[in-house]
């Protein structure tokens, strides 16, 4: 097998210090304006020439909005995040909203266009995996007579099929019809302890 060595071009800076691009070389992306502060690109061109200019939030540490082609034809598309999970919200250039909601675990769970539709549902599964579910409410106290939802996500079902959900309010109040959430509020004061029940 004939092994042929290859010459690599070296490079040089102008006067200014600029960066003298060889002719064989094809640019791909020019980074233009830094944060003076924070050292953070603030701005950039592609090689179709477009520019593109980018804002942070949460201290700089993630992208807030990025504006395509600045100006009077300008397309913006904006993110909002929950921190150290992940994004939330995110605004397209039409201004049409892609909502992303994660588990207990900071998973990717559901993702939900502009009329809360869920356009995907991510599940995640391990090997000897046990039946499981995640019990949320509205509310972690209630003032006498305040409505309370109490309801079920995350469901893990290892073997597939369907589950069964029963509850018990812990008032004396029990439901046995496989609803997936309840709406309830206490009449007197005290410590109520509420049970979900999959089967």
């Amino acid at each position: 097998e004939k092994l042929t060595a290859t010459t690599i071009p070296t490079t040089t800076c102008d006067n200014q210090g600029q960066f003298i691009r060889p002719s064989n070389y094809k640019l791909s992306q020019e980074y233009l304006t830094y944060n003076s502060s924070n050292g953070l690109l603030t701005s950039s061109r592609g090689r179709d020439g477009i520019n593109v200019q980018v804002s942070h939030i949460h201290n700089g540490t993630l992208i807030g909005s990025k504006t395509i082609n600045p100006g009077a034809s300008a397309f913006t598309e904006s993110m909002s995040y929950i921190p150290l999970v992940g994004v939330s919200v995110k605004n397209d250039p039409n201004n049409i909203s892609t909502k992303y909601e994660y588990d207990y675990n900071n998973r990717l769970r559901i993702v939900r266009d502009q009329d809360n539709n869920i356009i995907e549902r991510n599940r995640y599964h391990y090997k000897n995996e046990t039946a499981n579910f995640a019990l949320n409410s509205t509310r972690s106290q209630a003032l006498i007579n305040q409505q309370i939802t109490f309801s079920i996500a995350d469901v893990v079902l290892p073997t597939g099929g369907t589950h069964t959900i029963s509850w018990n309010m812990g008032n004396g109040v029990v439901y046995n019809d496989n609803r997936q959430s309840v709406n309830i509020s206490y009449p007197n004061s005290g410590l109520y302890v509420v049970t979900a029940t999959m089967t």
